[in-house]
């Protein structure tokens, strides 16, 4: 009984120093797993200006720019950004974490597509068979941006919504028309921008429709609603439900029943 007591207790240093040196180990472990978890600093994206106001949960004064070969794409100017919980799922029971855009003014630039001419000075043209890059005339640029500027956001934002929306659609540097509305948020899949609540487009030569909601397409550049609208075209005022329109307002298919 002495005897094992004794190598106990002559053991007792060595397995000490093995518990002393397994602490340490860990503890050195627990640091590096902080200090991994730990965000470091986020590289500014082309065309990002961020507000010195920035803060956790709000950001003011943000502007967003976006060019393609050169040449202004869009730029977004945002007054106020918040990030809110929005009730989602069978009966509002359940929440998620959105961006809320407010105060949201925009000016989008397009302009035609077409080969690049040959150069006088050189006698060879550019082969027939070569393929044009085709340019998205639609809003997949504007929600690639906002998705940059999401992953920016503090916890796990979802969904991002627009509040206060302005418009203003350039063709070839012509300014072609106005769109406002009260809000807009992604559709299917984020390739298309919806327009709702006191929708007003305003272009050239008295145009102007008003309706609840309307869908920017993201192919074709478009604007379709199948509600209800009011439209001043070739001075008549029309009525109806359901029409398809480029931003400008001067090629319009009407779809439904309408009335003058």
């Amino acid at each position: 009984m002495g005897a094992a007591a004794k190598r106990m207790r002559s053991g007792s240093p060595a397995l000490g120093k093995i518990l002393g040196w397994a602490g340490l180990l860990s503890f050195f472990a627990f640091l590096c797993f902080l200090m991994a978890k730990t965000p470091g600093p986020v590289e500014e994206a082309p065309g990002f200006i961020q507000s010195r106001e920035y803060g956790k949960d709000v950001a003011s004064g943000l502007e967003i720019a976006d060019y393609l070969d050169g040449q202004k794409r869009f730029v977004i100017r945002i007054d106020r950004l918040r990030v809110v919980k929005k009730k989602v799922g069978f009966l509002a029971l359940g929440f998620m974490k959105i961006a809320l855009l407010d105060g949201v003014s925009i000016q989008w630039h397009e302009r035609d597509q077409s080969p690049s001419p040959a150069n006088a000075s050189s006698p060879v043209a550019v082969p027939a068979f070569r393929p044009v890059p085709e340019v998205p005339v639609g809003p997949q640029p504007l929600f690639a941006r906002i998705d940059q500027l999401k992953k920016r956001l503090p916890g796990h934002v979802r969904g991002v919504e627009f509040a206060r929306v302005t418009i203003h659609y350039f063709k070839n540097k012509e300014h072609v028309s106005l769109i406002v509305a009260d809000k807009a948020r992604g559709g299917r899949q984020k390739k298309h921008l919806v327009f709702m609540g006191n929708v007003r487009i305003t272009g050239g030569n008295g145009r102007a429709l008003a309706c609840d909601r309307i869908t920017w397409q993201p192919r074709t550049g478009r604007l379709v609603t199948s509600e209800s609208y009011a439209i001043r075209y070739k001075n008549k005022r029309i009525r109806g439900q359901g029409l398809e329109t480029d931003p400008g307002l001067r090629d319009i298919i009407f779809k439904g029943r309408r009335t003058q």
